[in-house]
């Protein structure tokens, strides 16, 4: 049966993890297959075998990258937890049941676009020093930004994540606000980014159970949504704090809704 090998490393390299989990059948209910799951951590290195009766790369890939990684995440948390050491892994490559080779990069191309703030253009160096240094010197800001990377370098954090991004963004639009936005904090928050209520009580909605616990399942559709409304919110945090904190305004700025 086809089977796609999952690389990768534990991290940091000093560490040296070993652990075997029992071989795990998960159903794919969506596609109809049954899936063996196989994972080793030898020296830190690890490898994680997922086996099917049939594979096609387009419709599989991306899911059973998805349980690789969460078996992979789970045997180091589980070796985190009893150790008491601060560690993490990453799947960095798969071998395909064709034999050849593909390097694993977390990415959303989308993105890209909707960061129009600054460039990493050499052209652009001055812009993104002054954004460099914002973020050094604001801690909220760092985690702010820190939490939305995550959200598309991890699977099952993009809601939490973008959520909290979204509520930190208020905060700091609002110090004052310490304990929770109020609604006049949020409409503060709307006038200086020039965005509809609407825009970011849906990103709010969609964080609200898995901010609670609700592990329900949920579309991917969906996080790829939030995901790109909290970037275009960052995004205008960004050029609002670039001005100085002064409200952002149509045409430069058209309202997000």
């Amino acid at each position: 049966m086809p089977i796609v090998r999952f690389i990768g490393r534990v991290s940091p390299k000093t560490v040296k993890i070993d652990a075997r989990m029992p071989e795990l059948r998960w159903k794919w209910d969506e596609a109809a297959l049954e899936l063996l799951i196989r994972i080793v951590v030898a020296g830190s290195h690890v490898t994680v075998e997922v086996e099917t009766a049939t594979y096609e790369h387009k419709l599989h890939f991306t899911e059973f990258h998805k349980r690789a990684d969460d078996i992979a995440r789970s045997t180091v948390n589980l070796s985190a937890f009893a150790t008491g050491l601060g560690i993490s892994v990453t799947l960095h490559a798969a071998i395909l049941p064709d034999g050849n080779m593909t390097q694993i990069l977390p990415q959303d191309p989308g993105l890209q676009a909707l960061c129009t703030t600054y460039s990493l253009e050499p052209s652009a160096s001055h812009d993104f020093g002054r954004i460099v240094q914002l973020v050094l010197t604001d801690p909220p800001l760092f985690r702010a930004l820190d939490d939305l990377i995550a959200a598309i370098t991890q699977y099952h954090v993009s809601c939490v994540n973008c959520g909290r991004v979204v509520d930190s963004i208020c905060r700091m639009i609002n110090p004052s606000a310490s304990s929770g936005p109020s609604k006049a904090a949020w409409a503060a928050m709307h006038q200086a980014l020039n965005v509809a209520r609407s825009y970011q009580e849906w990103i709010s909605m969609q964080a609200k159970g898995p901010r609670h616990g609700d592990p329900s399942f949920v579309p991917g559709t969906v996080t790829t949504e939030v995901t790109h409304r909290t970037w275009a919110l960052m995004n205008r945090f960004l050029a609002y704090r670039l001005r100085g904190n002064v409200p952002l305004t149509s045409p430069e700025f058209p309202l997000l809704s």
